[in-house]
């Protein structure tokens, strides 16, 4: 018995997907900003004065990266409680820089997180607003709109054809 010739197809090859995570370099694993850099000096006044917004603030950002950061919600009065009421607001510092470590990949563990909150929940406010601020402008500037106003271009035009009588 002989067999129909079938043509051979060969399958196609489809790579797969790489999750963007893994892509990432070196420097997307670190903290974009140093954790003693006061600025902006704002946020290094708010962190020293009002904890609780900074930390609002920055909870906003990271929630809806699309809407204007509103300091005053939830995360901010949740702070404000445990910070002037029972002296333990390190504990949403720390809550906050894990999530943002783990959402963001950078490098480091729970318990560097836990030792910066508890011993420089100032700064680490700080580093942290930077951290979600500009994970989310760089990540706009990738794949937002562009920005400015659409420039129309100058239109061809060809001058119509000559109509000669006669011809």
């Amino acid at each position: 018995m002989s067999q129909p010739d079938i043509p051979y197809l060969p399958t196609p090859y489809y790579p797969p997907e790489t999750d963007k995570s893994v892509e990432r370099d070196s420097r997307d694993r670190q903290w974009q900003g140093n954790l003693f850099d006061c600025m902006p000096f704002g946020n290094c006044l708010l962190s020293t004065l009002l904890s609780c917004f900074l930390l609002g603030k920055t909870s906003s950002r990271l929630h809806q990266p699309d809407r204007y950061p509103s300091c005053y919600n939830a995360d901010c009065m949740v702070d404000f409680g445990l910070q002037y009421c029972f002296c333990i607001g390190c504990l949403q510092v720390y809550t906050q820089r894990v999530q943002i470590r783990e959402r963001f990949g950078i490098e480091g563990n729970e318990m560097d997180d836990l030792c910066t909150a508890c011993w420089c929940s100032c700064c680490a406010l700080v580093q942290q607003d930077y951290e979600v601020a500009a994970r989310f402008s760089s990540k706009d500037k990738d794949d937002g709109p562009v920005d400015g106003q659409y420039q129309s271009q100058p239109q061809m035009q060809e001058s119509p054809p000559r109509y000669e009588p006669g011809a």
